[in-house]
């Protein structure tokens, strides 16, 4: 396979099991105009790994607590409200278009 091509593949059967990197397409006994899927990264949008050195400093904030101030509460009641209100109302409509 060519390494441009190199983590790509055919989403195809070839006597019953995926062909391999070597087998020529003319092998796969494709009919005219027969699509086929081909499955991967196109080798020049594979994004290089960077080595731990070269990488941007990350600040990790999972380890601190994070707790909800008053106004996000109520803004999150607010939504669980109007939510259930809102949702009895669909059901109460979609009741009467059906006819019960």
């Amino acid at each position: 396979a060519s390494d441009v091509y190199k983590s790509q593949g055919i989403n195809a059967e070839y006597g019953g099991k995926p062909p391999t990197d070597e087998t020529l397409l003319s092998q796969l006994g494709l009919k005219q105009n027969q699509k086929i899927m081909v499955v991967g990264t196109p080798e020049s949008q594979v994004i290089e790994e960077i080595p731990p050195e070269a990488r941007p400093e990350v600040f990790d904030d999972f380890d601190f607590d994070y707790f909800l101030q008053p106004d996000e509460i109520r803004s999150i009641e607010e939504n669980r409200k109007n939510l259930k209100i809102y949702t009895q109302k669909v059901t109460i409509e979609e009741r009467k278009e059906v006819g019960y």
